[in-house]
């Protein structure tokens, strides 16, 4: 008798879990509220049509570790050692330009254009420890700091300046999240000194 499947479907008919694993920086409260705003504001001033990001996901990717059928504890064990020799200080980060990425959907971000900002030197630091513990291979060569407001359906956003949003990054964080589960699990944060 051939098998029939169940109406609710079984546990190996569910697409499997995709685990993403990357290092941010998170804004305070008051740069949360103000990034929010801002999103708000372009809302209502241009008929961006997409996907908008909650504000409770806000954040600045320094280096992506990949998507994982599971958290993997050796990647999480090897970057969180990385992560503990930096040794950068505490410095202040201004959002100051509107911008989108092209791709198959154009991104609306905020992004920081001071190229002097200690942000670069923290980004090239961790990617230097992140090399030496084998997980440089996957690496972006580049960074753009930038927080991501929205996945776009539409023709990207023109650039523009911004009044700047402002915070004092304080520390850096190592992040889990399930693709489509929403929200994130901070694993550990390592404070800058200052």
């Amino acid at each position: 008798m051939p098998h029939q499947p169940s109406l609710f479907g079984s546990a190996a008919d569910a697409s499997p879990l995709v685990h993403r694993l990357f290092f941010a920086i998170l804004p305070d409260a008051a740069a949360r509220l103000a990034i929010s705003d801002r999103a708000d504001m372009l809302r209502a001033q241009q008929a961006v049509r997409g996907r908008w990001i909650d504000p409770s996901r806000y954040h600045m990717t320094l280096h992506f570790l990949g998507d994982h059928s599971g958290l993997r504890q050796d990647l999480v064990d090897r970057a969180s050692s990385a992560a503990a020799r930096i040794a950068t200080a505490s410095f202040d980060l201004e959002l100051d330009r509107l911008a989108s990425f092209t791709g198959r959907k154009p991104t609306g971000v905020l992004c920081c254009t001071d190229e002097s900002n200690p942000v670069h030197a923290l980004w090239q630091a961790l990617r230097r420890e992140l090399s030496l513990v084998g997980l440089g291979a996957r690496l972006e060569s580049k960074f753009v700091p930038h927080v991501t407001l929205f996945y776009g359906d539409g023709p990207p956003l023109e650039p523009a300046n911004i009044a700047p949003i402002a915070w004092r990054v304080r520390d850096f964080a190592l992040v889990h999240s399930v693709v489509g589960q929403g929200g994130y699990r901070i694993l550990a944060n390592w404070p800058l000194s200052g």
